[in-house]
């Protein structure tokens, strides 16, 4: 006997006048290598405000000096706009634009500022807006889920890409599926079907994954769940055909833990998770849970930590508070675990889905979900189960934006991002539903982590500012010598549990917004090297 059964979880049966105002929404190209999509000739966009001295502006401007490469010009409307560009004169013939970087943008807004004492003067980036890209697939209509959690906004800015990995570790994966079969990671280093294990990783033929129950090379679908789970991660989007996933591309590696009755144990469930991490996922689909915790569970899910792997999970199909009844792997204290409840198409807590203000982290689609199943067929299935992948396939567009990004950056992002709903109130970590829109943006924008001292070298403060319903509970990271430290998770703890996580912006600052409670509770803050804040009470 190898354990507890764990089972999956399918439920039964002022954009200003004519400024390009970039701190709004950038607009990038749909690819993965996040370039932003600039007006060609038109990438600076400067705008000054109605006044009377508007025309005097103009007129410096038109005198304004500017780098060769550079020029400048004027459109008509209401409002003066300069505008500038730069063709490197090897292509001046074909007037191709060459991109101007932030320095330079940054160099010239400077420069006509100080041209202009004295008059507003907004400068920016002029990159493009358009409309949100719809893919052809022949079912897309039928994606609620997809339009719920903003996706085709966020396909404006990456549609994903083939090096981010993806493991469903499920019931396997129908690799052959006509809407799947372009976004499987293979292993190349394997010869599938040889019966040898070429790469020396101790797993014979592991082309395509692997099957944990049956001990192959050959983790296909006896279930259907887990090509459910994969399709919404990653069906291959606008390829006319079926549906599309989260990510158009993506690499949906397939690991089979789970059989054909949708029952799998922890034992092969924790190799799944390691035999992932070693394949280079770099986040991890489960829709599955257990009655219980598991030390192997724990630390096959830490091995995955270390390697900066997200892990997102199920909160589970028992309608019930997993606060006061644990439903694991979602109830882990593990801080790479995201716990996803499911949301129908009214934003409203599924009837069937667990939750926890403290256990559970984010909602997502997960009833009436149309996707893959084995066979090339298609069809709709509802659970946290199907909630989860929308989540796993948004980590994946944010690390397709954004590469350089933790799992815990990762994991921020998406529950700072979320729609908050009134009706997810207290169901939820974050209180609301996922925005993938709002992510990706995110994802891009983040600034470049600094690299946390070693424990004892830094401080965490902590401050509770009350009002009428809410307490806010904010505070810096700081090294020794007070400077910020960007980018860096912190936990916050009220008697002694974890209830909430945050990055720390571009000053190295947090803010927890939490409601009063009905009694006082003591709170700090701790990083990830256990450097810790002054206790405060929060009432």
């Amino acid at each position: 006997m190898d354990g507890p059964v764990f089972k999956h979880h399918l439920r039964p049966r002022r954009l200003i006048a004519v400024l390009a105002v970039a701190s709004v929404l950038l607009a990038w190209t749909h690819s993965s290598s996040a370039e932003r999509r600039v007006v060609p000739g038109k990438e600076v966009a400067v705008g000054f405000a109605r006044s009377a001295t508007m025309r005097g502006a103009a007129r410096s401007i038109d005198r304004l000096r500017v780098p060769k490469h550079m020029r400048l010009s004027r459109i008509k409307g209401s409002y003066s706009v300069g505008v500038a560009s730069r063709t490197d004169s090897t292509t001046l013939q074909s007037r191709e634009p060459v991109p101007v970087n932030d320095l330079e943008i940054a160099a010239l807004c400077s420069s006509l500022r100080a041209a202009n004492p004295g008059t507003p003067i907004e400068c920016e980036a002029n990159v493009l807006f358009h409309t949100a890209v719809t893919p052809n697939d022949t079912f897309y209509s039928s994606l609620y889920g997809m339009t719920k959690i903003a996706a085709p906004s966020a396909w404006d800015l990456t549609t994903g890409s083939a090096s981010v990995v993806i493991a469903v570790i499920d019931s396997g994966v129908d690799y052959t599926h006509p809407d799947l079969v372009a976004n499987i990671h293979t292993n190349t280093a394997e010869v599938a079907g040889n019966f040898l294990d070429d790469d020396s990783n101790g797993f014979v033929d592991d082309f395509y994954g692997y099957d944990f129950v049956n001990s192959d090379g050959a983790p296909l679908d006896d279930d259907e769940h887990g090509t459910h789970c994969a399709g919404t991660v990653g069906a291959r989007g606008n390829n006319a055909t079926g549906v599309t996933g989260v990510n158009w591309q993506v690499g949906i590696l397939p690991i089979k833990v789970l059989d054909a009755n949708g029952d799998g144990f922890l034992s092969d469930i924790a190799a799944g998770i390691e035999y992932s991490v070693d394949r280079g996922a770099s986040i991890l689909s489960m829709s599955l849970s257990g009655p219980s915790s598991s030390g192997l569970l724990d630390s096959a899910i830490d091995y995955a930590r270390q390697q900066n792997v997200l892990v997102v999970v199920a909160a589970g199909n028992d309608g019930l508070n997993n606060d006061e009844t644990p439903s694991f792997p979602a109830s882990s204290t593990a801080a790479n675990i995201l716990a996803v409840a499911a949301t129908n198409s009214r934003d409203q807590l599924a009837s069937f889905s667990n939750y926890g203000e403290i256990s559970v982290d984010v909602a997502a689609p997960g009833v009436e979900i149309l996707s893959t199943v084995p066979n090339s067929l298609y069809k709709m299935l509802s659970g946290t189960s199907m909630a989860t992948p929308h989540v796993a396939g948004l980590a994946g567009l944010v690390k397709a934006a954004n590469g350089s990004l933790t799992y815990a950056q990762i994991k921020d992002i998406i529950m700072a991002s979320v729609d908050e709903r009134a009706s997810l109130r207290g169901t939820t970590v974050s209180g609301g539903r996922v925005n993938a829109a709002n992510a990706v943006s995110m994802g891009f924008g983040l600034p470049t982590p600094t690299p946390t001292p070693a424990s004892g070298a830094h401080h965490v403060s902590l401050s509770i500012e009350r009002a009428t319903r809410r307490n806010y509970l904010s505070g810096t990271v700081s090294d020794s010598g007070g400077g910020p430290i960007v980018g860096v998770q912190v936990h916050l703890f009220c008697n002694r549990r974890r209830v909430a996580s945050k990055l720390t912006d571009d000053v190295g600052y947090y803010e927890f917004v939490r409601r009063r409670p009905a009694a006082p509770v003591r709170c700090s803050v701790r990083d990830a090297t256990n450097v810790r804040s002054p206790i405060r009470t929060a009432r």
